[in-house]
């Protein structure tokens, strides 16, 4: 893919712009929670007064429930071949509405982890319908690539703007200011009702009746666990950094930095596209994501670990448009598509709780770096033999 390219695509008929700008709203609506979530954990602990550990069962509650409802949609076989893709999306908004503005209005425990199991289920929906009308729409890794550099700016825009807000207004006004944000793109997601009638083919990922192939649950675990790997690490990555030595605003630096990171690698997928073929970029992911696990805790300098974790920062979402275009032309129904968030959000519910197990054990970051770096190694395999085995059938990049 060349600039060219790129230029091409703002030439688009204004439906195929339109689409593009749902699925973009879309992403956003079912990723905002977990972005902005984990930057309002002191603020929640001190609010509903419960400990560190407590805070991160409630991320994984969310992730949880995240997870459950894209695996789920993609094994109906009613949404396999006639989705109501709008009702499926406003059905997830309302349930992402509630989760976030009912926690204005809430102080028990036990309510908040329910609305944020309500909020998770929300996003996995809008999700799985947002990737697969990307499929559905023919946008191919191009639309991928733009979602991830969109999710890249709006991270940035996050980090800037949630720590003054909460300190003005508290984690109640985050999540009403998330609730208003919701509310305003939800309406653009009434785009996904283009192809509500038109029954979709099944794609090669189908094994025989609606089972989904060897190669395709190989893809599917190994995303997930190469997920265990990303989160695993990512859990530490402050804790690490204090231990060294290293200020609170030597870690924003690093979190500045790798938001950009973030935002880069996307478009480089996006001036590629698939001139190094799927394998290549996806194991280059693995690579560089497990020599920045296991080298983190090693870090002798400050530059050293900013560097690490910028690369971390950039292996990840260089893997998201390359893993989700290559989901896209294993079945271009879009079924296996619909299955990634669920499994993305799966292996970063066990990310922590693997590293976190390891810590509790042995007391050591080498050792969870060790052990999370080496995961890489299971998921380029799984993936691996998912683009050597499979026969995709090609479709728009």
């Amino acid at each position: 893919m060349t600039i060219s390219s790129v230029a091409s695509l703002s030439a688009s008929p204004a439906p195929r712009a339109g689409v593009l700008l749902a699925v973009v709203a879309g992403n956003l609506v079912g990723n905002l929670s977990l972005y902005v979530v984990p930057l309002l954990g002191g603020v929640i602990c001190r609010r509903f007064h419960i400990a560190d550990d407590m805070f991160g069962y409630l991320i994984s509650m969310e992730l949880a429930g995240m997870a459950v409802s894209p695996i789920l949609l993609a094994s109906l076989a009613a949404f396999a071949t006639r989705p109501p893709r709008a009702a499926i999306a406003i059905s997830g908004v309302l349930c992402i509405l509630i989760g976030n503005a009912g926690m204005a209005l809430i102080w028990s425990v036990p309510s908040l982890f329910a609305l944020r199991l309500i909020a998770g289920l929300g996003e996995g929906m809008v999700l799985a319908v947002t990737y697969r009308v990307v499929v559905q729409a023919a946008l191919g890794s191009r639309g991928f690539s733009i979602i991830q550099i969109t999710n890249g700016f709006c991270l940035m825009a996050i980090y800037f703007a949630v720590p003054p807000l909460a300190g003005r207004f508290g984690d109640r006004g985050v999540f009403l200011a998330m609730a208003a944000t919701v509310l305003a793109l939800g309406p653009s997601i009434l785009t996904f009702r283009g192809a509500d009638r038109a029954p979709l083919k099944p794609g090669p990922s189908q094994r025989s009746g609606r089972g989904f192939s060897a190669p395709v649950l190989a893809f599917l675990l190994g995303w997930a666990v190469f997920q265990v790997s990303q989160n695993g690490m990512w859990a530490y990555v402050e804790r690490i950094g204090t231990r060294a030595g290293f200020t609170l605003d030597d870690i924003g630096m690093g979190a500045v930095l790798s938001a950009v990171a973030y935002t880069a690698a996307p478009f480089l997928a996006l001036l590629l596209g698939r001139k190094f073929g799927w394998l290549i970029p996806l194991a280059a992911a693995c690579v560089l994501t497990g020599v920045c696990c296991v080298g983190m805790p090693y870090a002798v300098s400050l530059w050293v670990y900013l560097s690490e974790f910028v690369v971390f920062s950039f292996a990840m979402n260089l893997a998201m448009p390359y893993a989700n275009a290559f989901a896209a032309e294993l079945d271009p129904s879009g079924r296996v598509v619909t299955a990634m968030p669920g499994f993305f959000a799966a292996g970063s519910v066990a990310g922590p709780a693997v590293s976190g197990a390891v810590f509790s054990l042995f007391g050591s970051y080498e050792l969870v770096g060790w052990i999370v770096g080496l995961t890489t190694m299971p998921a380029a395999g799984l993936m691996g033999y998912a683009t050597f085995r499979a026969r995709p059938q090609k479709v728009a990049n």
